[in-house]
């Protein structure tokens, strides 16, 4: 795999190499196809009709649509887009193993659940426990975050949060913790952690109903990605909607099977 330099996208004189037609069907046909692999009058071509498309979408009927339930976020979007609703089916659950058939991945990480929030939905739970606000580079967290091993530490996100953190204590000690990190375009991604023995209380959801408060006051949009089922239980329980998953991976360099 080559990496390019971060300077690479500023410089005008740099042309995007040309990605070879494909047969229909396959990453290689998608590769071939989108404007994103392509330069000069095939880019223009490619990106004017991806605007185009777009163009044609309201982002408020579609919020609108999505939020009365009707329909999925899939049937929404393609009923707007002039697609028959029944294009969902086609659109499947990522296979890991499928994924590692045919690519040479080295790391993946996922599949995982993508929430949103909409302000409306909010199903705020201050629970019994009293939530204090602390600083996020706080010596507390990194002390709860030392707590749990690693796959919990990261899955949390809780090391990346920016916001101020709200948290239960038992004594002196800290014992949940929920924050966010500010994305681009006013996105909140959420983080939430509760120390081992802590769990089960509910806990995770009233230090994460805080952090969703603070978040929509600011103007954000609140994103939980949750991968065990009781990360997503806390987001659906605060008014979040699976809208779609993802996964994360790392390829080797080895030829892939089955791609061109």
């Amino acid at each position: 795999m080559t990496l390019r330099s971060p300077a690479v996208p500023a410089d005008p004189a740099y042309t995007v190499p040309s990605v070879p037609d494909a047969p229909p069907g396959g990453v290689a046909r998608l590769r071939a196809s989108v404007a994103r692999f392509a330069s000069g009058a095939a880019h223009e071509r490619r990106r004017a009709l991806a605007v185009a498309a777009s163009a044609r979408v309201d982002p408020q009927a579609l919020s609108e649509r999505a939020s009365a339930g009707a329909a999925g976020p899939v049937e929404v979007l393609a009923e707007a887009l002039g697609l028959p609703t029944d294009v969902a089916d086609d659109v499947a659950v990522v296979d890991a193993d499928r994924l590692r058939g045919l690519l040479p991945v080295l790391d993946l990480l996922g599949p995982a659940s993508l929430l949103y929030l909409d302000r409306a939905a909010f199903q705020p739970n201050g629970g019994d426990a009293e939530v204090e606000e602390v600083a996020c580079d706080d010596a507390e967290m990194t002390a709860l975050l030392a707590r749990v091993d690693t796959l919990d530490a990261d899955e949390s996100g809780l090391a990346d949060v920016r916001s101020p953190v709200f948290v239960v204590r038992e004594g002196v000690e800290v014992v949940a913790a929920a924050g966010y990190e500010v994305w681009p375009r006013a996105v909140a991604q959420h983080g939430v952690l509760v120390a081992p023995g802590s769990r089960g209380r509910g806990l995770a959801r009233t230090v994460a109903s805080a952090a969703v408060h603070h978040a929509l006051a600011a103007g954000l949009l609140p994103r939980w990605r949750a991968r065990p089922e009781p990360s997503q239980r806390v987001a659906l329980a605060l008014g979040f909607r699976d809208v779609g998953s993802q996964v994360s991976i790392r390829l080797g360099t080895a030829p892939a099977v089955g791609l061109r």
